[in-house]
């Protein structure tokens, strides 16, 4: 609706992967899942599985409406033709996949409960998890709603820096809640700096200073520079517009819309704001068709 004023070719791929995140986030990956041979599972396997699972994200209408935002951006940027769908973005976004997958793997084998919701899944899905590899374990990283939203959210939150997310913590979070946000922020504590600290903030916990001070001496994506905080807040709102596209905003959905507003230095606040201007929009056209067809 308002991305021709994005201006710069950098930035609108930026904002399509970040809407891309959105987009494959919930899904129906139901007949996905069934189709999933855990067993067999390996390492050469997983490019195919996430082709498979990206595939299944992407509703038609979440297509659509990203086909929509293309030609919107296309309207600003003449001379940037070189996009003309969302396929262009899925060897890069499996391969993310990958790479923060990989980066999960020994936090889930230390974490007791994941452990073992991965394992019944596999076991409901009949398989003998006494043989799966560790290939698996990643596979199943997207079946898990929390792991999943781990790891999409650290791949948005990657975005605000030019390095890639490592193991290596300087500090321990202390934790002061318990259950499905602890095990959340435990994950992406273990990814990096950068996401622990999205992950506190977003759960109301506190990071260790030592964490504020890796941040501070990150590379920040160079892309951000170029924009302004209309154009920013632009970009929240066509996400608000993504996660709303089948007319309800998911959790997981929500937790990424969050993690690109602390990637863009937009106030949380703005997303509900945003919410409340889509729904305006939406009754004024359906009031207006209405009208129209009378």
């Amino acid at each position: 609706m308002f991305l021709s004023n994005l201006a710069k070719s950098e930035v609108a791929e930026l904002f399509l992967k970040m809407a891309c995140y959105v987009a494959i986030s919930e899904g129906d990956f139901s007949e996905f899942e069934k189709s999933v041979d855990w067993e067999n599972m390996t390492d050469w396997k997983l490019g195919d599985f996430y082709t498979k699972f990206i595939d299944a994200g992407f509703s038609e209408i979440e297509r659509k409406k990203l086909q929509v935002l293309i030609y919107d951006i296309k309207s600003g940027l003449g001379e940037y033709d070189h996009i003309n769908s969302v396929d262009m973005f899925i060897s890069e976004i499996k391969e993310e996949i990958r790479v923060a997958s990989e980066k999960f793997l020994d936090s889930i084998k230390e974490n007791k409960d994941l452990n073992k919701k991965i394992m019944l899944s596999m076991i409901e899905a009949g398989a003998d998890v006494t043989s799966v590899k560790d290939a698996a374990i990643k596979a199943a990283l997207l079946i898990i709603p929390e792991t999943k939203e781990a790891v999409l959210t650290s791949m948005m939150l990657s975005l605000s820096s030019n390095k890639q997310a490592t193991l290596s913590l300087p500090a321990i979070m202390k934790m002061k809640r318990s259950g499905r946000s602890e095990i959340l922020v435990s994950l992406v504590s273990a990814m990096a700096p950068s996401v622990a600290m999205a992950a506190a903030a977003r759960t109301g916990l506190r990071e260790a200073k030592e964490v504020e001070e890796e941040i501070s001496k990150s590379e920040k994506n160079p892309i951000l520079d170029m924009l302004t905080l209309t154009q920013k807040k632009t970009m929240v709102f066509e996400l608000v517009g993504m996660g709303n596209v089948d007319e309800k905003m998911g959790h997981i959905e929500r937790a990424l819309v969050e993690a690109a507003c602390y990637v863009l230095g937009v106030e949380k606040d703005f997303i509900e704001d945003s919410e409340e201007a889509i729904k305006s929009i939406i009754s004024a056209t359906t009031e207006a068709l209405e009208l129209i067809n009378e």
